[in-house]
């Protein structure tokens, strides 16, 4: 899990425009499962500078099984769970909270699926990424999604 915030939340601070450039390249037996290039310009607008969002987070899954297609769609529910999404509107509503928190998860390749998450609070991000955890912890490692210690400091 990955979580990044732009500016000091505590002490006020937005930084509605930053440069951002991040490269990140997934590799297993010589496999390359993901290679991206998130660039985002201080003079971007809208989706491509995202949106207001001040905090963006990242889960990524490997697993060295083939993973179950209905994951994505699994942790996509626990994360609408935990951001209150109606039920009643779920297919317009589908992965926006009432705090405007939105994300998504997608299985990328058989063994590699990615949870995103943009929003205005770090902790709302954390929770949500956590809730996509807790669904993918069991079927890949056989363990209870118990979090580990360092997680509540």
């Amino acid at each position: 899990i990955d979580v990044r915030v732009r500016g000091r939340r505590a002490s006020g601070e937005r930084l509605p425009r930053a440069d951002f450039d991040s490269r990140l390249e997934l590799v297993r037996a010589g496999r390359r499962l993901l290679a991206e290039h998130a660039r985002v310009d201080a003079r971007a607008f809208g989706a491509a500078a995202l949106g207001e969002a001040q905090v963006s987070g990242v889960l990524w899954a490997l697993s060295p099984q083939p993973m179950d297609a209905g994951l994505a769609e699994r942790c996509e529910a626990a994360i609408d769970a935990m951001l209150g999404v109606d039920d009643s509107h779920a297919a317009a509503s589908r992965g926006w909270g009432s705090d405007a928190t939105i994300a998504g998860a997608s299985l990328v390749d058989p063994h590699l699926l990615l949870v995103r998450v943009g929003g205005h609070s770090p902790q709302t991000v954390r929770a949500a990424l956590m809730a996509a955890w807790a669904v993918l912890r069991p079927p890949l490692f056989r363990r209870d999604a118990v979090l580990p210690r360092i997680w509540h400091t």
